[in-house]
């Protein structure tokens, strides 16, 4: 399996990672109030969507967001 990891360049397709909620200490969302709890379009694992998260999204219509883990499993293509 190939993996790219690398700078973004405005208006390409790629992946954004969303952190696992399981990575964190409990209710550290609780912490961070911009910090919303979604699932992850591909796998549906807990994850935080972060409000950077939210402003490039609303920016690069051609990212699509998902956790960390599949964001590897997926090589870091959309």
């Amino acid at each position: 399996m190939e993996i790219y990891m690398g700078p973004h360049t405005k208006g390409e397709p790629g992946l954004l990672c969303m952190p696992l909620v399981k990575h964190f200490p409990k209710n550290y969302g609780e912490r961070r109030p911009s910090w919303r709890t979604v699932n992850c379009p591909s796998c549906g694992a807990e994850c935080y969507e972060t409000d950077q998260l939210r402003t490039v999204l609303e920016d690069e219509p051609k990212l699509k967001a998902v956790c960390t883990l599949c964001a590897l499993k997926l090589g870091g293509r959309a």
